[in-house]
């Protein structure tokens, strides 16, 4: 959009090596803990410039503390965070290279629309041409012209969600944080509030890094995803990887829905569900056979045809669900344990009725066995 809004960075898609030899915000043995209560395990954290970072986990585990450490807006028990190759540790959120947006949005109610854009600034106390100039900017990234003289309470929730943005930017931050900035919009005003994100991250080049709990609001926004349990952090990679290739139960269940099955791994080969067999190297012991609903294929007949390189358990049609675009298969196999799968195919849905006897299949390639400690 041509914006002269910068955030000191060029645009995303680094590496993780890039990553790693020039971090724009760097965590390490950063944690917190509150008396006998610890929020955050020590942990390590590379930010690189111009990523979309977002930091996932459930309610509790520690994320919204991460991310107000990252801003100075709660001091570290343990650890050092430095930004842009200084040390800001011990500084508050206004001596930072930093701003955040906070999920309550915090606009000013008594002010109109550029008045809350401009109030950092006028605050630095900024010249007035300097201030109308980069309030201008900031309404055009966020897709706000026109309603700078309006009232923030007369704006819709997304309109004021994008107030916020702005009001961020226009300080020109190194690191934008957002904390669950989503969470109080309904499904659609999320939705197009992920485009304008998507479209402000891209316009800008800038450095992202915000929370949620929402799955796919971190994979259909970040261009990487660290996923925290109980104050650590558990995987971190791209979105396909951590979505196809999950190192944790926890994480097979976060992010996405799965079938799991327990096993057991011995001598090379794996059991599940007492009539798999097939070999898998690793240690011996408990396993956790991971299988997204999309992965797998209903068949039906007494000798189905499946591929040479899959695996299949014979059950019967519990329930089944039309979607829309794709249909919703509950299948008993034996002893009890339901798979789900999902399948656009019309003239599968057609055929498939409770009680029917099928075989759910999968090539191997498409499952994932996880250790379990």
């Amino acid at each position: 959009m041509g914006s002269r809004i910068e955030m000191g960075a060029p645009r995303a898609g680094r590496t993780a090596a890039v990553r790693a030899a020039s971090p724009l915000v760097l965590l390490a043995g950063v944690g917190k803990s509150y008396g006998a209560m610890t929020a955050v395990e020590p942990l390590d954290l590379a930010v690189g410039h111009g990523e979309f970072l977002a930091i996932l986990g459930p309610s509790g585990c520690g994320k919204t503390t991460l991310l107000k450490m990252i801003g100075g807006f709660l001091a570290p028990s343990t650890g050092t965070i430095r930004i842009g190759g200084a040390d800001v540790t011990r500084l508050g959120p206004e001596r930072r290279p930093t701003n955040m947006v906070f999920q309550g949005y915090g606009l000013f109610p008594h002010m109109t629309v550029a008045q809350n854009v401009a109030y950092g600034l006028r605050l630095q106390k900024r010249p007035a041409g300097e201030v109308a100039e980069r309030v201008a900017e900031a309404l055009r990234l966020g897709a706000l012209e026109g309603f700078d003289a309006r009232p923030v309470t007369a704006l819709s929730g997304g309109q004021q969600q994008r107030v916020a943005v702005a009001r961020a930017l226009v300080m020109r931050p190194k690191v934008l944080l957002l904390d669950e900035p989503l969470a109080a919009l309904d499904l659609k005003l999320r939705k197009a509030m992920q485009e304008e994100l998507r479209r402000i991250h891209r316009s800008i080049g800038g450095t992202f890094i915000f929370v949620t709990h929402d799955q796919e609001e971190a994979m259909g926004l970040a261009s990487r995803i660290v996923v925290m349990e109980r104050g650590c952090i558990v995987q971190d990679g791209t979105p396909e990887e951590i979505y196809a290739e999950p190192k944790t139960r926890f994480v097979s269940g976060f992010i996405g829905e799965a079938n799991m099955l327990p096993g057991r791994r011995e001598r090379g080969l794996v059991r599940v569900n007492g009539s798999l067999c097939f070999p898998d190297p690793g240690p011996d012991g408990p396993i956790t056979l991971m299988l997204r609903p999309e992965a797998a294929r209903v068949a039906t007949g007494e000798s189905p045809v499946v591929g040479i390189d899959s695996l299949a358990l014979r059950g019967q049609v519990r329930d089944i669900v039309f979607l829309g675009a794709v249909t919703r298969y509950a299948i008993a196999i034996e002893g009890g344990t339901l798979l789900h799968v999902t399948d656009s195919d019309s003239e599968l849905r057609r055929r498939l009725e409770v009680g029917v006897p099928v075989t759910v299949h999968w090539p191997q390639r498409s499952h994932r066995v996880i250790a379990e400690a």
